[in-house]
């Protein structure tokens, strides 16, 4: 799966990272990202694969409002069965309490048959 790994809270508000996980359950999560405040505010975020940037390995880029982290994905991960039809944003599965997140405004582009 690719996407955006959503995790907090923490005492500066919750990590928007990219995340990236193969057939093979490899974890790639470059520990680093733009930081979404706890303020009830809208922002405005991306989510970007491009499969043929670092010499073919592909690399995500995730953006929040002007932060932006852009992740070259390790030589082999793709090669570990990661097929990307999917997208989304998951939070971690341990602890105790509540992210709510809401998207509006959704817009996506795709290609059929890629990566």
């Amino acid at each position: 799966c690719l996407g955006i790994y959503l995790e907090g809270p923490s005492r500066v508000g919750h990590y928007f990272r990219p995340y990236l996980a193969t057939a093979k359950a490899t974890r790639v999560d470059p520990q680093q990202g733009p930081v979404l405040l706890q303020d009830a505010k809208p922002r405005d975020w991306k989510l970007t694969y491009n499969p043929t940037a670092n010499n073919n390995n592909g690399q995500i880029v995730v953006t929040l409002e002007d932060k932006t982290m852009r992740f070259d994905i390790p030589a082999g991960r793709k090669q570990e069965g990661a097929i990307f039809n999917r997208f989304g944003i998951f939070t971690s599965r341990i602890g105790g309490s509540q992210v709510k997140f809401y998207i509006d405004d959704l817009e996506y582009t795709a290609r059929s048959g890629g990566e």
